[in-house]
């Protein structure tokens, strides 16, 4: 995501490079080495904004409205408050999410 852009600029900007659902997932996957950086999936693409948007209304509740002042410690938060109430599949999906989308620092 765009780094000094506020979450929602960031979140449809991020829809706009990742939006792969009238391109080929096999030729993509050829083009970039084996794996997509796109969602070819209106499924994964429903599912994976939900989960960012959920994380972008928490982060705004806490006054955090800008990508920079996102931290890991608080992508550890929401996703501690998340694994009292979710499955170790849907946690799964959430990581990924999220870890495609605010590409964070490690730490």
């Amino acid at each position: 995501m765009s780094r000094g852009y506020t979450l929602r600029y960031s979140i449809v900007q991020f829809a706009k490079e990742t939006n792969g659902i009238d391109d080929s997932k096999h030729e993509a996957k050829k083009e970039y080495g084996g794996i997509s950086p796109k969602i070819h999936s209106f499924g994964t693409k429903t599912r994976y904004f939900g989960i960012i948007n959920e994380f972008a209304d928490w982060l705004y509740c806490q006054e955090i409205k800008r990508v920079p002042q996102v931290t890991s410690d608080k992508v550890i938060q929401f996703l501690r408050e998340k694994a009292f109430r979710t499955t170790q599949k849907t946690m799964r999906t959430n990581m990924a999410a999220l870890k495609n989308s605010f590409k964070l620092p490690r730490g």
